[in-house]
């Protein structure tokens, strides 16, 4: 229950990103003027008391991504941007893009053509009732191991059979 209400409220916030932006710096702007503003009461200039209290915060850019990260769904944004990049890239690169299209389009023509065969040939049964029971006969001459027989043979097998049910 409550994996469900944290994926909700990430769901929420990510509708409500750039509110939450402008609320995390303002949370970090109050948060490097208090301390440079502490910096000042110690003697130091305005100018080194802020360049100490960035200093002492650490990155505001990671704060800010780690910040995203834990409050909402960042893969909805990501996925974004690596779309715009594989747009730009496929425009700047048209050689590029059209060797990977084909290699795609080959690849997955064959393999849609290697599959269709082997569900053919290997996995759907023969359209036959109890195709398991199915034998072959052939006819062997002194001179042909295996040859295929007449229809005057495949009668006279029929009528002459003890040893197949059909």
């Amino acid at each position: 229950m409550r994996a469900l209400r944290t994926f909700i409220c990430r769901l929420t916030a990510l509708a409500r990103s750039r509110k939450h932006d402008r609320e995390i710096d303002d949370e970090i702007a109050s948060h490097l003027g208090e301390a440079t503003d502490e910096y000042v009461a110690r003697g130091h200039s305005r100018e080194d008391a802020r360049f100490l209290a960035v200093r002492d915060f650490g990155g505001i850019t990671q704060a800010k991504q780690i910040h995203r990260e834990v409050r909402s769904l960042t893969w909805p944004e990501d996925v974004r941007q690596d779309v715009k990049y594989a747009v730009r890239r496929a425009i700047k690169e048209p050689g590029v893009t059209l060797v990977a299209v084909v290699t795609l389009a080959l690849g997955i023509g064959v393999t849609t053509a290697t599959f269709s065969v082997v569900n053919a040939v290997l996995l759907k049964s023969l359209p036959y009732p109890e195709p398991d029971r199915l034998v072959v006969l052939y006819s062997q001459t002194a001179s042909w191991q295996k040859m295929s027989s007449s229809y005057a043979n495949f009668l006279d097998w029929a009528r002459e059979n003890r040893s197949f049910s059909n």
